[in-house]
């Protein structure tokens, strides 16, 4: 158990993202093999991508790492880490990119340690600079690309809902992220304006 927050993110927002993750003073880290067999395993991230996973830090690599002799392997302290799950793209289709969210997640452990903390400013820096449709929050970068078409979100089961010219939604079987901006606001296809023709 434990608390989540989603969103999309380009990979500009991303950017700013860990920009903002640097100035509350975290340590970004990413492990480069599956499973970690080793400490070394695990590295500090020079940047970050789409499809990869994140553990955020208030200490450093070697007081996080947890041993867990019966399957020889390391791990990481879930009462000392945020796990951030960049936004994971799937294939394109001409010239549509198909995403489906990322989160910020804490572990239930982590809520008596200063981490959690760190967790709710993230989420709160959030809150206030993206915008909330539906299901989940949007950058503002991820924005404008998903107003003029560019990015088509999945969620969950990684369905796809495809619209036409007009934008007007064809398959509604699972929610997606079809969103145009009007009147300066990003409306998606649960509001009546998205409809509207002007």
């Amino acid at each position: 158990m434990g608390k989540q927050i989603r969103f999309l993110q380009s990979q500009e927002d991303m950017k700013e993202f860990t920009d903002v993750i640097a100035e509350i003073g975290l340590n970004v880290c990413v492990c480069k093999k599956r499973p970690p067999i080793s400490s070394d395993c695990y590295k500090l991230a020079e940047d970050v991508k789409f499809n990869d996973t994140y553990y955020l830090s208030l200490e450093k690599m070697n007081e996080i790492l947890l041993y867990e002799a019966k399957y020889t392997i390391y791990s990481l302290n879930p009462s000392k880490i945020i796990e951030y799950s960049a936004p994971r793209k799937y294939q394109k289709k001409g010239e549509t990119d198909i995403l489906d969210w990322g989160r910020l997640w804490i572990d239930s452990e982590s809520y008596d340690y200063p981490i959690y903390k760190q967790f709710e400013k993230l989420r709160r820096w959030i809150k206030k600079n993206y915008t909330y449709i539906s299901e989940a929050y949007i950058a503002p970068h991820m924005t404008e690309d998903i107003a003029c078409g560019r990015v088509i979100a999945a969620v969950n089961s990684g369905s796809i809902q495809i619209v036409d010219e007009e934008m007007k939604t064809v398959c509604r079987k699972t929610w997606l992220c079809n969103c145009r901006l009007i009147d300066g606001e990003l409306v998606d296809n649960t509001d009546e304006r998205f409809y509207r023709r002007d």
